[in-house]
């Protein structure tokens, strides 16, 4: 991202809408992460890489209002 780290567009989106599950997409470890993340509301987490079949079983997860870890 050009213009903002992830924090920094994860935080102005957060401005925006406060109610949007946000879902964070890191090539860092899950761990580490949630520390840059902490207090922010996070709906769930994907490692980079991920396949796409991941993203929609997390999706899906969070809108069933279930888990939003992918083993």
């Amino acid at each position: 991202m050009p213009a903002m780290a992830g924090r920094e567009a994860f935080d102005e989106l957060r401005r925006v809408d406060e109610q949007v599950p946000m879902v964070v997409c890191s090539g860092r470890r899950e761990r580490e992460a949630e520390k840059e993340f902490a207090r922010r509301d996070v709906a769930g987490f994907l490692a980079k890489p991920f396949r796409s079949a991941d993203l929609a079983v997390l999706l899906q997860r969070i809108l069933e209002g279930g888990s939003s870890r992918i083993p």
